[in-house]
């Protein structure tokens, strides 16, 4: 199938999305459609949520860049190493992104005694070459549950002065991982954090989880179900491709971070599994 007619059906799949904010109706019929309609006032986005019916697992013929993550790609993919700094209680090393069981690993482990950082702690980084636009995002992945750490999937682009910082997150803490953390950021700006309650221990099992990134709104999914949405009436949204990113790593224990993420109690030999994630681009529906 030829990129165009790729662009072509998927297109005929979101037409239908109303360009207005509010919760997710399922669909009469029986094409995979997502419908937006406003929400009454005082209504709850969390109570009308219903099942999209769309599995991007599913449309194969439809993606232009489904990565597998069962074994190093270096074509496509690189391996951090390096150290951000900032509430970052650790560097990022390439030994702690491993592969095994046709699944990716990442690791947080202690540094070596000989880290060039001087860090107490490393984590993993495996991020995409290639900067990715406007489109359906998706990952099935497993998070690590700790207290003090992070597992994420997201997209990220800044320039080396610190500028035209965009970023679309999916974010699991693991002092809690029934929970998972949405935000964005546009040009630095970030705040935009929600937390939506999974119904079940995201750590247990693998489950996808991705967003839908288009120049109006940002909807993002947990197993094909919208769960929330942000729209241009509410603020600027991310607009710049990035990278697509996974990590794992530790907060410093400042007290800003400690509030955010819980005290990391120093424990080790813990790692956030991937199975594959998906890109499907999609050019301007307005």
């Amino acid at each position: 199938m030829k990129i165009k007619e790729k662009i072509r059906l998927f297109l005929a799949l979101l037409l239908p999305l109303q360009i207005c904010c509010g919760c997710v109706k399922e669909s009469e019929n029986k094409t995979r459609i997502v419908k937006i309609k406003d929400l009454s006032a005082g209504a709850s986005s969390s109570s009308c949520l219903m099942k999209s019916g769309i599995d991007i697992f599913d449309m194969d013929t439809l993606n232009d860049f489904h990565q597998k993550l069962d074994a190093d790609d270096s074509t496509n993919m690189e391996k951090a190493d390096w150290f951000n700094g900032g509430f970052f209680g650790c560097d990022f090393i390439k030994d702690n992104v491993r592969f095994a069981d046709e699944h990716m690993e990442l690791w947080l482990t202690e540094a070596d005694v000989d880290s060039r950082h001087d860090c107490k702690y490393s984590g993993a980084e495996y991020r995409t070459r290639d900067t990715y636009g406007y489109g359906m995002y998706a990952v099935e992945m497993k998070p690590i549950k700790n207290k003090g750490v992070v597992s994420s999937f997201f997209t990220y682009t800044r320039n080396e002065d610190g500028s035209n910082w965009d970023e679309i997150d999916i974010e699991f803490l693991g002092k809690d991982t029934t929970k998972v953390q949405f935000n964005f950021y546009v040009d630095g700006v970030g705040k935009h954090e929600y937390l939506y309650d999974l119904g079940f221990d995201a750590s247990d099992a693998f489950h996808e989880y991705g967003f839908l990134w288009l120049e109006d709104r940002i909807m993002w999914f947990v197993d094909h179900i919208p769960v929330c949405m942000f729209t241009s009436m509410q603020g600027n949204l991310p607009d710049t491709p990035g990278k697509i990113m996974m990590n794992v790593w530790n907060g410093d224990n400042s007290k800003s971070t400690t509030h955010w993420l819980g005290r990391y109690d120093g424990v080790t030999e813990l790692h956030a599994d991937y199975k594959s994630f998906v890109y499907t681009p999609v050019i301007s529906h307005k």
